[in-house]
C-alpha cells in the first residue's frame, strides 16, 4: 500500500458519504474501495423492520458492527440476537442472513475485498422488488452468490 493513501484521518458525520439504495436500506460509503486499494469498502447501512435477505453466501468476507437496533443473525445454523454494540464476522462463502427486529436498523459494514460493492450497487439498480429466479441465476454466475431456500 502506497503511503499517501489514508495518510491523513478521514471523519466523516453519520450522513456524509456517497448513498445509494438496494431495494429498501441505504449504503452510505464511509470509506470507499478507492481508498483502501480495493482491499475493502466500509458501509453505513440503515434497514428497516423485517428487511431480511434469504440465506446466502459470496465470496467476500463480511462483517456487521451493529450501531443502533436490534437484528436476528443467523450464520450457518446458529441464530442470535445482535443489539447495539455487538460485531459478527462472516467469512466468505459461508451461509448467513439477518432480519432487522427493531423499528430500523443501523450498522457499519465491512466487505473484503472492495470489488463486492460491484454487486450491491448492480442489484440496487436493476432489483426493485423481490427478485426472480432468472436474477438469481445472473448474480449468482456473475458474483458467485448463493441462495439457499
Amino acid at each position: 500500500m502506497t503511503s499517501q493513501l489514508m495518510s491523513a484521518p478521514k471523519c466523516l458525520l453519520p450522513s456524509e458519504g456517497e448513498s445509494y439504495n438496494l431495494l429498501d436500506s441505504t449504503f452510505t460509503i464511509k470509506i470507499s474501495g478507492q481508498e483502501t486499494e480495493g482491499q475493502w469498502i466500509m458501509y453505513e447501512i440503515v434497514a428497516p423492520t423485517g428487511h431480511e435477505p434469504p440465506l446466502h453466501s459470496h465470496p467476500w468476507d463480511e462483517t456487521f458492527y451493529v450501531l443502533d437496533g436490534e437484528m436476528e443473525v443467523q450464520v450457518n445454523q446458529v441464530k442470535t440476537l445482535a443489539k447495539a454494540g455487538c460485531m459478527m464476522f462472516v467469512p466468505k462463502n459461508v451461509p448467513h442472513t439477518f432480519k432487522v427486529c427493531s423499528p430500523t436498523a443501523k450498522m457499519l459494514v465491512i466487505l473484503a475485498p472492495a470489488s463486492a460493492d460491484a454487486f450491491y450497487r448492480e442489484y440496487g439498480e436493476k432489483i426493485k422488488d423481490f427478485p426472480t429466479l432468472e436474477d438469481l441465476k445472473y448474480f449468482g454466475d456473475k458474483y458467485g452468490i448463493r441462495a439457499y431456500f
